[in-house]
C-alpha cells in the first residue's frame, strides 16, 4: 500500500516530477503553487517504501475535489501506481465529487 504525504512545491522530487510531467504552458510557477491564498490547494506525494512514486495537486471545495495535476514517475508507469493513487483519493474524500482536470 502506498503512503501519502502532504508536501509542498519546494520538495525536490515533487518539483522535478512536476517540471518533467507537464508542459511549461500548463504549469503554475513555484510561487503560484505555494501562494494558496484561498487555502484550498492540497499537494501530496506518494511513496512506496520511501521511494517517491508520484504527485497530485488538488483544489478542494466543500462539495468537490479537482485533481489539477496528477503524475507518476516515468520509470514507474504502467505498474498500477496511478490506480492506487486514485483509490487513495477516493478513500480520502469519500463524500466529495472527484474531478480530473485534463
Amino acid at each position: 500500500m502506498l503512503e501519502v504525504r502532504k508536501i509542498d512545491a519546494n520538495h525536490t522530487e515533487f518539483w522535478d516530477l512536476y517540471i518533467e510531467a507537464f508542459p511549461e504552458a500548463e504549469r503554475l510557477t513555484r510561487k503560484e503553487m505555494l501562494d494558496d491564498e484561498n487555502g484550498c490547494r492540497r499537494t501530496y506525494g506518494y511513496y512506496d517504501n520511501d521511494t517517491f512514486i508520484g504527485l497530485t495537486v488538488l483544489l478542494e471545495t466543500d462539495e468537490a475535489v479537482v485533481l489539477q495535476y496528477f503524475a507518476t514517475k516515468k520509470a514507474l508507469r504502467s505498474q498500477g501506481y496511478g490506480k492506487q493513487i486514485l483509490d487513495i483519493l477516493k478513500h480520502m474524500y469519500p463524500d466529495k465529487l472527484l474531478f480530473l482536470e485534463i
